[in-house]
């Protein structure tokens, strides 16, 4: 076999394969070495998280960066459109899409994302998701009541936005030449999710596999992202095509799910972030952290990894962790597989 680039590395986790080394999953370009994966989709859906200053998204929410963060973009605290979820329809317009030019704009997002497609994966992402879209309409408390008091309303809403997200994906995603699909929605949190099983089934789940099948009807396999304790939702995951899970968090039985489910899906991350952000926690330790992570999962296979410290805006100290963080793991990595 000849040397495989490192997209054909991550797919060959993906199709249940063996890998030749452990693929160090990313969301994005790197100066320092040619990444496995990439998420891209039509900058129309994400201009907010392009900008420092307050900027609206499409929907009319206004995204403010987090200094502590990286400046990662954030609804606007206590600056909610929707008050009232019967009301929708007066509040939520989705954007007229006619006579945009989709080819144009994915051949200036792929140019923007300076990757080699024959080299790096590309999966293709449209939005943040159902459930964290309601959530910045309305806020946490106000989005989650509602969806106990007016899951009809609630419904509506999401078929709504559904119904936007897939015609934006169906016009451009074919532009774009994505090697997988991806479905992002953080529906839990650390230690137990958002919303039960019953309803993510009812007023989730099935906006989820109508996105998922725009992948599936081109052959594309399914990542998801999903933040939080959700391994509860892994079974109806597996429903619309899902073959890998990121940021798999160690609150989640992560080595019990490799047995569970073998090569049919692959586990992106399990790195327990609240080790390394100990302060004064040296290069040795954190290599060491990283190393014993890797050995856990590769052990039972259908692994890549993944970890990136949020940092705050001029924190040296965790941007060097970063770097130690990913410089072991692809040393280590290209040792574990063989």
């Amino acid at each position: 076999m000849g040397i495989l680039t490192e997209k054909e590395n991550f797919m060959r986790l993906i199709q249940g394969k063996d890998p030749e080394w452990m693929p160090v999953f990313s969301f994005g370009y790197s100066p320092d070495r040619i990444v496995p994966t990439m998420k891209i989709g039509p900058r129309l859906l994400y201009e907010q998280y392009m900008h420092i200053e307050p900027w609206k998204d499409i929907w009319g929410v206004t995204y403010v960066a987090s200094e502590s963060a990286g400046n990662q973009k954030l609804p606007q605290p206590n600056l909610f459109i929707l008050k009232d979820i019967t009301k929708w329809r007066e509040v939520i317009k989705a954007p007229d899409i006619t006579g945009i030019d989709w080819e144009q704009m994915a051949r200036k997002d792929l140019e923007a994302a300076r990757i080699d497609q024959t080299k790096t994966a590309t999966l293709f992402k449209i939005h943040i998701g159902y459930f964290q879209t309601l959530m910045s309409f309305m806020g946490f408390g106000e989005g989650m009541s509602q969806m106990c008091e007016e899951p009809e309303a609630v419904s509506e809403l999401m078929q709504y936005l559904s119904d936007f997200y897939v015609s934006v994906a169906e016009a451009c995603i074919d532009f774009y030449h994505p090697d997988m699909m991806c479905v992002t929605d953080d529906v839990a949190a650390w230690g137990s999710p958002f919303v039960s099983l019953e309803m993510f089934r009812k007023l989730i789940k099935p906006y989820h596999k109508a996105l998922a099948e725009v992948g599936l009807q081109r052959g594309l396999p399914v990542e998801m992202h999903c933040c939080g304790k959700c391994e509860s939702f892994i079974d109806d995951w597996m429903d619309y095509g899902v073959r890998a899970w990121d940021p798999a968090q160690v609150s989640n039985d992560l080595v019990g799910i490799q047995k569970k489910y073998g090569k049919k899906l692959v586990i992106i991350g399990g790195v327990d972030a609240r080790e390394l952000v100990k302060p004064g926690i040296g290069e040795d330790e954190v290599r060491s952290i990283i190393r014993e992570t890797i050995d856990r999962y590769t052990a039972q296979g259908s692994y890549a990894f993944y970890c990136n410290l949020l940092t705050a805006v001029g924190d040296k100290e965790t941007a060097q962790k970063n770097r130690w963080i990913t410089d072991e793991a692809v040393k280590y990595g290209q040792k574990v597989y063989k």
